[in-house]
């Protein structure tokens, strides 16, 4: 497996992170049988980070807790939007 993700990880490294193409490795275990749990966590994910990264970059750059509350109300949303702990990889089940 490792050796058939080699050159497909050097082949597009300049264009995306080589963690997400390991990724993908997971849906496809046992036939594709994870697959609409590893779309689930992605796109959770996307939205997770999008959320809440945002906070101190485009909001409350000028004062600490308004970059803390951003951070906090992003979070929420996210799970509220996704519908809710399966947004956060780690701790799912």
């Amino acid at each position: 497996m490792i050796s058939l993700l080699s050159p497909l990880v050097h082949a597009t490294q300049d264009y995306m992170p080589a963690g997400l193409i390991l990724s993908l490795a997971a849906a496809f275990v046992v036939e594709r049988s994870y697959m609409s749990a590893y779309r689930h966590e992605f796109v959770g994910t996307l939205l997770m980070i999008s959320f809440t990264f945002s906070a101190g970059k485009w909001f409350g750059t000028d004062s600490q807790n308004v970059e803390w509350l951003a951070h906090a109300c992003g979070g929420v949303a996210s799970h509220f939007i996704w519908g809710g702990p399966p947004v956060n990889p780690a701790p799912s089940p």
